[in-house]
């Protein structure tokens, strides 16, 4: 028999939301889903969703919208709430090991909504890895998973003590290291990307300047009009397109 829902009840390590996220952590690792909470009387995707976490043998709760949001904390969560574990960062070293031909290495981005817009692009642009420093960044939280509409979990994400460190490791590793930057006088369009890239996206301020001093290559996105720069999930989306391998037969990894 089934539990009732409890709202007292112990909370688990993480919770996340959205049809998209909680779809993807039922395809990706159904074992690891400890439970799914869908709004009472749920139809179209939602229901699809339960239908999926009831075959996959996960609990599966009916709750008012009002509860989900008290759940989850926000009201986007699409009817649809998961209990999971955290979520799981892969080591930069482990990631290396297949051929890969571009990296994607995040410079202190705080923004919840930028961070999953770019693993959104990340995945639909082939990009094999995306790196994030430990501290003073946005990691993998719920609100994310939500913005990445499933990225999150296809896309391999590694975590990192040091950004500068780690783009030695990828220079060690055969990657050119090209660096976004507003002030850059080399076009990205114009650029000839070379087999294997790391393209290093800085947050809201910027690249900082030890980071931009590790990298091989400066570029820029050309601005027209009086706008004078862009957001990190729009500049960081062109790049990873801009530098891609020109190579049919190369790949989009």
């Amino acid at each position: 028999m089934k539990r009732r829902f409890n709202v007292n009840q112990r909370p688990p390590t993480q919770r996340v939301y959205g049809i998209h996220a909680v779809a993807a952590r039922l395809e990706m690792a159904p074992p690891l889903v400890e439970r799914v909470y869908v709004r009472a009387e749920a139809s179209g995707r939602v229901a699809a969703l339960a239908a999926a976490a009831t075959r996959a043998g996960v609990e599966l709760q009916r709750i008012a919208p009002a509860v989900l949001r008290e759940l989850c904390g926000s009201d986007h969560h699409q009817g649809v709430v998961a209990d999971v574990p955290p979520f799981h960062y892969r080591d930069i070293e482990s990631v290396l090991i297949p051929k890969l031909a571009r990296v994607v290495v995040l410079d202190q981005l705080r923004d919840p909504q930028n961070f999953g817009a770019l693993l959104r692009s990340a995945e639909a642009a082939g990009v094999g890895c995306v790196v994030v420093p430990k501290d003073g960044a946005v990691r993998v939280t719920p609100s994310v998973e939500k913005a990445a509409a499933g990225a999150a979990m296809r896309v391999p994400v590694a975590l990192v003590v040091n950004v500068a460190r780690t783009l030695q490791t990828l220079k060690d590793a055969g990657f050119w290291i090209i660096g976004l930057s507003a002030r850059a006088p080399a076009d990205l369009f114009s650029y000839e990307p070379p087999a294997r890239v790391a393209i290093v996206l800085g947050g809201e301020e910027g690249l900082r300047r030890l980071v931009e001093e590790r990298c091989d290559v400066l570029l820029a996105v050309p601005m027209q009009g009086q706008a004078e720069s862009l957001n990190a999930s729009v500049a960081g989306a062109l790049a990873m397109y801009a530098l891609r391998p020109r190579s049919r037969t190369a790949g989009f990894a």
